[in-house]
């Protein structure tokens, strides 16, 4: 349903549910604390909430625009996050990072300027040898994706030797079983 929260639950009361999800949507709200309380709401008792969120004590630190206002209105600490789910009422259960996503970070930053130039040419070409462009340019963009992927797994391996985090940090909590335990 497309619905904010508080026509969902204007139009669903009593709705809760064993499994609440919020995976990249905590740094875009204006307001998180309001954000995870209703989560908690719509948590029935015993109930998991998992989240996710970009983790901004990551290492290496890489700068991403997309990390920063008006994309992202929050960043989030280990401890923040913990402390904020703790403080909606929710038991944290497990706090995890993930990959560190040098294939992406690879992927995004190096460009291969004969696929760029066939892209484009394939765009700007109506029919006929468009076809055979859109073949080249996926072959040409498959085959990137592999070599970054192979590079991508060992520079992540090596940098989690040297103490690394994944860009994601990964939040598993629990709403206590009796209601009276919370806020």
């Amino acid at each position: 349903h497309a619905w904010s929260f508080d026509d969902y639950m204007r139009n669903r009361p009593g709705d809760r549910f064993d499994i609440v999800t919020a995976f990249e949507v905590l740094e875009h709200q204006e307001d998180p604390r309001a954000f995870v309380e209703s989560c908690f709401a719509l948590t029935r008792p015993g109930g998991y909430f998992a989240v996710s969120v970009p983790f901004r004590d990551r290492r290496p630190n890489w700068y991403e625009p997309w990390d920063e206002p008006p994309n992202h209105l929050t960043r989030w600490s280990r401890r923040c996050l913990v402390t904020e789910l703790s403080f909606a009422g929710y038991q944290v259960l497990d706090v995890r990072t993930g990959c560190i996503g040098s294939k992406k970070f690879l992927m995004d930053k190096v460009r291969l300027r004969m696929v760029s130039g066939r892209m484009e040419t394939t765009r700007l070409a109506e029919r006929g040898p468009a076809s055979r462009g859109v073949t080249l340019a996926l072959l040409l963009l498959r085959t990137k994706s592999a070599l970054f992927g192979g590079i991508g797994r060992v520079l992540d391996a090596g940098l989690k030797a040297i103490g690394a985090t994944g860009i994601y940090l990964y939040v598993l909590a629990q709403r206590p079983e009796v209601d009276g335990l919370t806020r």
